[in-house]
């Protein structure tokens, strides 16, 4: 039995070298391909520098990859935090317009209440200058009216120049005597007119 069982694994190692040998019969293009490679290239001893530098070349391409693939994923983060970015700006520049908006509409209507304001001053100026003129010349009209008025009675009042609500008042006292000379006045002048009548008859 132990015969019979180290026959069937001789069998299998037999086939199992058989397939392993035709595999390295398979391969060996490509030892013979690694020599010619040695042969040519100075900086490789053996087969096993160019194995080694292979390998280190995959190495290296794998940390390429993966860092690519972190500067890709870093990249994306990067595009969602500039479009945050831009959104928020644009958000903010939206604002400002806005606001400008506003500020410019509050600059005109503050031009318009200027030019409104400008011209109820210069209206109200005018209308103090011809209020200061008439209140000039009502002064001087009372001062004359009050000059006339002491000559007419013969009166010798002091009142100021400037004083013109004192003068108006003297004025009024002495209207009732004015009206008085003027009565008498007219009476003389109807009496002259009557004399001169009957001469002519």
């Amino acid at each position: 039995m132990e015969l019979l069982r180290a026959k069937k694994k001789l069998e299998a190692l037999k086939k199992e070298h058989q397939k392993l040998s035709s595999q390295v019969q398979k391969h060996s293009i490509f030892k013979n391909y690694l020599e010619d490679v040695v042969k040519i290239s100075p900086q490789f001893e053996d087969i096993q520098d160019v194995i080694s530098r292979y390998k280190l070349l995959v190495r290296t391409r794998k940390d390429l990859q993966q860092s690519q693939e972190k500067d890709r994923e870093m990249m994306e983060q990067a595009k969602v935090l500039l479009d945050q970015y831009e959104a928020e700006k644009a958000a903010e520049i939206l604002q400002c317009q806005n606001e400008l908006e506003q500020l410019q509409r509050r600059f005109a209507q503050a031009q318009s209440d200027v030019r409104f304001w400008t011209a109820r001053w210069a209206d109200i100026q005018n209308r103090n200058a011809k209020n200061a003129l008439m209140l000039t010349t009502m002064k001087m009209a009372v001062h004359n009216l009050f000059q006339c008025v002491n000559t007419q009675l013969k009166a010798e009042v002091h009142v100021p120049e400037d004083d013109s609500l004192r003068q108006l008042d003297m004025i009024q006292q002495s209207i009732p005597d004015l009206k008085g000379i003027v009565t008498e006045v007219k009476r003389k002048d109807m009496e002259s007119h009557r004399r001169a009548a009957k001469r002519e008859h």
